[in-house]
């Protein structure tokens, strides 16, 4: 048989598939490294688009809070507020000595509703939460009265007679229910609402068994058992302005990477 004609020795062979086998490892190494490059890049952009979704509505929402309505549950879990509907000028109020009608100019295209709430120079959570001194409900509304472009109030009964403070602006504003946001011992983020004004303020045991609720986002990893990462934090309340310092810690089911992401709210105090 010619040279020529000779095929591959074992140790040829060998070689080869070793070669081959070496080639192939890091191929499936470089690939299996791209890949989770990928699958990481996509779990951060869905993290930061759940924290950037979550902190512009809850900003949004605080942003229109009455100011002295503010408060956070006593295991920190839930912040809740009362939302501004509408904010106009009176030119009198029922005061004690001086039973008149309510009368107030009328916010320009808005139309007032029975069941609503009229606040006057409410400066604290009990003004808003536990007495009706100075927040009272509509019972009924006449518009243009006493003219053109104002309204005159009837308050509920029940409510009282009179206000007990005038506001030095003589600002009022018109109330909605108030509402919660909690995270949840299974680390989901709701929002609570239509369950009604309470005193004490509720919290997850009482939420969910009232009112309605939504799913606003899951995977928040928040450690309660640290102060830093409490989520809703008053980090300044004075005669002039609320601040609400929001941290939130984002997971992922595709990654173990924790994105923390810090937003102050600014409140304007304008009773």
């Amino acid at each position: 048989m010619s040279r020529s004609a000779r095929g591959f020795t074992l140790i040829e062979l060998i070689i080869v598939i070793v070669l081959l086998g070496i080639v192939g490892i890091s191929t499936f190494s470089f690939l299996g490294f791209g890949t989770k490059i990928y699958t990481d890049g996509i779990a951060r952009d869905e993290q930061v688009g759940i924290g950037r979704f979550v902190l512009e509505r809850l900003s949004r929402e605080l942003e229109n809070a009455y100011p002295g309505s503010i408060r956070v549950s006593a295991d920190e879990r839930c912040i809740e507020f009362i939302p501004v509907n509408a904010g106009s000028l009176y030119t009198q109020i029922p005061r004690p000595g001086s039973i008149v009608p309510f009368q107030a100019v009328t916010p320009f295209e808005y139309s007032f509703a029975t069941g609503q709430k009229l606040a006057v120079f409410a400066l604290t959570e009990s003004h808003l939460y536990a007495t009706t001194d100075r927040v009272k409900s509509i019972d009924a509304v006449t518009a243009d009265t006493p003219s053109a472009g104002f309204s005159e109030f009837t308050l509920a009964a029940a409510d009282g007679a009179t206000f007990q403070r005038e506001s030095p602006a003589k600002r009022f504003y018109v109330l909605d229910p108030p509402v919660s946001w909690c995270i949840t011992t299974g680390q989901q983020l709701r929002r609570y609402w239509g369950y009604g004004w309470q005193t004490t303020q509720p919290d997850l045991t009482t939420l969910p068994l009232t009112g309605n609720q939504a799913l606003i986002a899951t995977n928040m990893a928040n450690n309660f058992a640290e102060p830093s990462q409490l989520p809703f934090q008053l980090a300044a309340t004075d005669v002039r302005r609320t601040t609400i310092e929001l941290v939130l810690l984002v997971g992922s089911d595709n990654s173990t990477e924790i994105l923390t992401m810090h937003h102050g709210v600014t409140i304007a105090n304008l009773p």
